[in-house]
């Protein structure tokens, strides 16, 4: 008998940095905001975590 292959799927869900308006909690919706100093580190250490992985594909809302 053959061994079969795994087949999975890995999903990473990232969030956006903390923005001005998170910080003050106004809601954004669709609106854009200003991201802070920590929102920038946030998303320098995001693209650091995930910058050796190989993605199929991207979707992200606008």
């Amino acid at each position: 008998m053959q061994k079969e292959e795994a087949n999975y799927c890995t999903l990473y869900l990232v969030r956006h940095g903390e923005t001005e308006w998170n910080v003050k909690k106004i809601t954004q919706g669709q609106s854009e905001s200003t991201l802070t100093e920590n929102g920038i580190r946030q998303a320098e250490e995001t693209a650091e975590k995930l910058k050796d992985i190989k993605f199929d594909a991207i979707f992200s809302s606008d």
